[in-house]
């Protein structure tokens, strides 16, 4: 079968242009039937109407999270306190992800990786100071895009310094 076929054609029509063989196989619309490309576009459109709740949350989670880390910084070795800075920090992840906010959602990921990496033991704190100090950072700027130069490459920094304590089958 030659690549410029149309789909609708029939197949041994010589007249018709050329189409690949997955374009012949693969519907337009994915498998989405109307109702359900209605039900995604609502969706869609519920999540945008509850932004303004979801920012407030975000604002909260990030409250939450500097006041663990506080009491986190004075009891290092509490598993009650590093729980809820994890905890906090999956929260802003998703939260943020949700909401528009990559690079904070990044951060949080980060701050994670980091809190697993070093477990049980505590992370080293200025590395974990720093992530907090981004996501501050981002979500105060309101920085809802890959576009703040600043912030993606700091991001990609703290990415990278976490990277040296994950176990080496996780670098892989």
């Amino acid at each position: 079968m030659t690549a410029n076929r149309t789909p609708n054609a029939p197949v041994n029509d010589p007249a018709a242009p050329p189409v690949s063989a997955l374009k012949l196989k693969v519907p337009t619309t994915m498998g989405l039937t109307d109702q359900r490309i209605e039900l995604v576009k609502r969706a869609n459109a519920a999540i945008a109407d509850l932004a303004p709740q979801f920012n407030g949350w975000l604002e909260s989670a990030l409250r939450r999270i500097e006041n663990a880390y506080e009491n986190y910084q004075t009891d290092f070795l509490s598993a009650e306190l590093r729980a809820s800075v994890t905890r906090h920090a999956m929260d802003i992840k998703c939260l943020a992800a949700m909401i528009g906010y990559p690079l904070a959602a990044r951060v949080s990921a980060s701050l994670l990786r980091l809190m697993n990496a070093t477990a049980p033991a505590p992370p080293p704190r200025l590395l974990a100071e720093r992530h907090l100090t981004l996501m501050q950072s981002i979500l105060r700027a309101k920085a809802r895009t890959l576009k703040s130069e600043r912030f993606v490459k700091l991001t990609y920094e703290l990415e990278q310094e976490v990277m040296k304590y994950m176990p080496a089958q996780r670098k892989a």
